[in-house]
């Protein structure tokens, strides 16, 4: 087990029973809850060092988060603070001295924003935000919060302004290399089939060197442990919330490593921690587990933390432990598996624009990057144009490829006609297609994104 300074492990045990407290309904001074944390005698046996920013006291965040009320939401956030709170902590820590002036970061999954008012509150960043709500419409949204002030006390507001998509299967209306942070917590495990995927989309919206912020629940945490040897099952239950709703896939902390350096990142930091206290049944004595358990200690918390920074080299391919019924061209035979079969490196070679006629002539240089020679009969340029909610409103066609080799280049023009497509906020997606079938996007490589503003 890990130990703590006593003056973080009170802290911790604190705001923990006081997080108990607050989700049980009971309401009471700071004095009696350090007296009832000592009497409880709460442990956190898998916790890492927790650092608070500007030597905040965990009681007073805890009780400016509680004053956090969404527009739309019910009761349930306060029980999500609850059981979470130390978690927000510790994840602000490992990107608060990443901020400075004119610095941009993305948080997914804002709502119900403890972890934006905290990162508000104490880094300095340009911040944008995104949610997925199905059924909401596919757009930039809005959410209000009121709070009571940090400092005064004082009841405030808060807009906040979210694009509404799918990070796993929808389109993402945000421009590539334009974020020095993102942050993707709680996520991961929520995804039902193309976590590579989703974690290729985000690097690419990161500028070079940018960072990684992602939390997840470890799947090898010393409850599962327990669970698992006391013959209990460890999976999450199905959610009325749909497969969303629910835990599909959670991670060991190797695993993720592992997943995060093919697809291009530099693990900075890595670890696990408890954040509330255990819950298991007592079928058996978790002490001999501990025992049994004490060399690998490190693995073993509730949580996954990571900062990881954007690497040159991107994996293309899916890594076969985690994927199966795959086309073999598409998954990895190894970690150094890293180009597709079937990738394209595309160069801008000139944009002509005709504002009088709403259309431009597009020239790009397509280099086969992969492995496998472009013989396809219907393999061409093609291009997508999406608006700012990633709604897809208009798809060209421009020159159709020769056969082409590993490392050869074709020159392809593309003629794109915006004329009836909204004059505000417009992207477009530059790629090949193999017409009816996939573009080359799908299958791992990386396509040309234009953001076309007013004015353009």
């Amino acid at each position: 087990m890990r130990g703590m300074g006593t003056r973080l492990a009170n802290l911790s045990r604190h705001a923990a029973h006081k997080a108990h407290l607050t989700a049980r309904g009971i309401e009471s001074d700071n004095a009696w809850i350090t007296t009832e944390c000592v009497m409880m005698n709460l442990q956190f046996p898998y916790a890492h060092e927790l650092r608070l920013p500007c030597d905040a006291e965990a009681e007073t965040l805890y009780d400016w988060l509680a004053t956090v009320c969404v527009e739309g939401s019910g009761k349930e956030i306060a029980g999500y603070l609850a059981s979470d709170f130390l978690r927000f902590i510790y994840t602000l820590d490992l990107f608060r001295s990443l901020g400075g002036q004119g610095r941009r970061a993305i948080e997914f999954g804002a709502n119900p924003y403890f972890m934006s008012m905290l990162s508000k509150e104490f880094s300095n960043f340009e911040w944008t935000y995104s949610n997925w709500f199905e059924g909401q419409p596919k757009r930039l949204l809005c959410q209000s919060v009121t709070y009571r002030d940090l400092s005064s006390g004082r009841k405030s507001g808060r807009d906040f302004h979210y694009f509404n998509f799918n990070s796993e299967n929808g389109h993402f209306p945000l421009q590539d290399e334009g974020y020095d942070v993102v942050l993707y917590c709680e996520i991961l495990e929520h995804l039902t089939n193309d976590p590579s995927g989703a974690l290729r989309k985000i690097r690419r919206l990161l500028k070079p060197g940018g960072h990684l912020i992602l939390t997840t629940p470890n799947v090898a945490r010393f409850e599962n442990v327990v669970r698992l040897l006391s013959g209990e099952n460890i999976y999450d239950p199905y959610s009325g919330y749909g497969p969303y709703g629910r835990h599909n896939r959670e991670y060991t902390r190797d695993e993720l490593r592992r997943l995060l350096i093919y697809i291009g990142f530099e693990i900075e930091e890595i670890f696990t921690s408890d954040v509330h206290p255990h819950t298991y049944s007592q079928k058996i004595d978790p002490d001999i587990i501990a025992k049994i358990t004490s060399e690998r200690s490190e693995d073993l918390g509730q949580y996954i933390f990571v900062r990881a920074r954007k690497s040159p080299i991107e994996g293309q391919k899916l890594p076969a432990w985690l994927y199966r019924s795959i086309g073999i061209d598409r998954v990895a035979t190894g970690d150094e598996d890293r180009v597709a079969s079937l990738s394209a490196r595309l160069t801008l070679q000139d944009w002509q624009e005709d504002s009088e006629n709403q259309s431009a002539t597009v020239l790009l240089a397509a280099v086969n990057g992969g492995s496998r020679e472009w013989d396809f009969d219907s393999l061409r340029l093609g291009a997508r144009a999406f608006s700012e909610g990633g709604n897809l409103l208009r798809e060209f066609r421009g020159q159709f490829t020769r056969k082409i080799s590993p490392g050869g280049t074709a020159l392809l023009r593309i003629e794109m006609d915006f004329s009836g497509l909204p004059s505000r906020w417009l992207e477009i997606v530059i790629d090949l297609v193999n017409e009816h079938c996939f573009w080359f996007e799908d299958v791992g490589s990386s396509p040309i994104r234009i953001i076309r503003e007013p004015g353009d």
